[in-house]
């Protein structure tokens, strides 16, 4: 099965496998021309698209042409188009060999240009560059995007995402926690926690096994958990997972309302206790 995520509006859905990577840097000189007429000596670009499922190109374009006097240049993309709306233009960089202080450059909405523009009077030109990173107004269909992409890890970007910095997933709330160096760790001496929410779901990961001193109940401090990872209430059925089970035993996790962390090692007898979780925990549920 193919996991999509999107908009909150239902748009625009991406598959997850694509977000946190980006295309190889693609040669466009084919797709490229500009309003002099000029040769393309280097056209390059990288697609990919962001956790809302919007695409984006990151580029980076060079044409020379015959000496003119010239004092705007318009850049024509086929294949693509650029972000529509009203007065959506995306400023980009642009330069042009002479005078080019003050060069203005932008992508035009709803269109598949980009407009150089010298900010002084028309003089004598050779040569016009731009790059930047814009949004398109949907997957670029001049490459096989997929076949394209480069290997990334999603994983790695969530798990050091953290309250200044929420990674990939823009529009979710994710979190790391570190509970070797964690103040509210309480009896947990090592093991990092991936949180990851989706609307109303959080995913609860391990990176590693949980380690602590030998006991049959071990929990964290109130707070371990951020608030907008919490349980509304601390009933069994809120955030609890049996996440492993052997001959010796089973081993439950559970998130309370105020944020501490539960860990619980038992067998038909009772309590049994253990030094780790043995493998990396896991739970989905739900919050408010």
């Amino acid at each position: 099965m193919t996991l999509l995520v999107g908009k909150r509006t239902g748009s625009n859905l991406v598959d997850l496998n694509r977000i946190g990577k980006t295309t190889k840097w693609l040669d466009i000189s084919s797709s490229v021309s500009d309003s002099q007429g000029g040769t393309v000596e280097r056209a390059e670009a990288v697609f990919y698209a962001d956790s809302d499922g919007n695409w984006h190109m990151r580029f980076n374009i060079s044409t020379a042409f015959a000496s003119a006097s010239v004092s705007a240049v318009t850049f024509t993309f086929s294949d693509l188009v650029f972000r529509s709306g009203t007065n959506h233009r995306q400023a980009v960089s642009g330069a042009m060999d002479a005078n080019s202080e003050g060069t203005k450059a932008y992508a035009n909405p709803g269109a598949s240009t980009i407009s150089v523009e010298r900010a002084t009077s028309a003089a004598s030109t050779t040569w016009t560059t731009i790059s930047g990173d814009v949004e398109l107004d949907a997957e670029p269909t001049v490459f096989t995007i997929d076949a394209n992409m480069e290997s990334g890890d999603v994983q790695a970007s969530i798990k050091n995402a953290d309250d200044s910095n929420p990674g990939l997933l823009s529009y979710q709330n994710q979190v790391s926690v570190d509970l070797a160096a964690d103040p509210n760790s309480g009896s947990f001496t090592g093991g990092v926690l991936k949180l990851v929410r989706i609307d109303k779901a959080v995913i609860l990961s391990g990176e590693s096994k949980l380690t602590h001193g030998s006991a049959g109940s071990v929990s964290s401090l109130a707070g371990l958990v951020p608030a907008d990872f919490r349980p509304t209430s601390n009933t069994t059925d809120d955030a609890w997972n049996e996440f492993y089970r052997d001959a010796s035993g089973s081993c439950g996790i559970s998130v309370k309302s105020d944020g501490q962390l539960l860990v619980e090692y038992y067998n038909d007898s009772g309590a049994v206790s253990r030094t780790d979780t043995v493998k990396a925990p896991t739970m989905v549920y739900t919050v408010p």
